[in-house]
């Protein structure tokens, strides 16, 4: 779990050999939901059990959006 640790970015490589990761809680973070997040929102479109209810901190008009409901 990652909930609460002020995160506003997360790089690619996180997950790099994380293959077998079932749950990825990164509740209350301050993400900043930017084109570096764009491939954490593909990413948890095709797995939707990881990061359920990850939601963007800034810019303002995606604030309180789900990461995974983002384009």
């Amino acid at each position: 779990t990652l909930n609460n640790n002020k995160l506003t970015t997360l790089g690619k490589e996180m997950l790099f050999g994380l293959s077998r990761l079932r749950t990825l809680k990164l509740t209350d973070n301050f993400l900043a939901c930017d084109c570096h997040l764009a491939w954490l929102s593909r990413h948890l479109k095709s797995m939707p059990r990881l990061g359920q209810h990850t939601k963007c901190a800034s810019p303002a008009h995606l604030k309180g959006q789900e990461l995974v409901n983002l384009q």
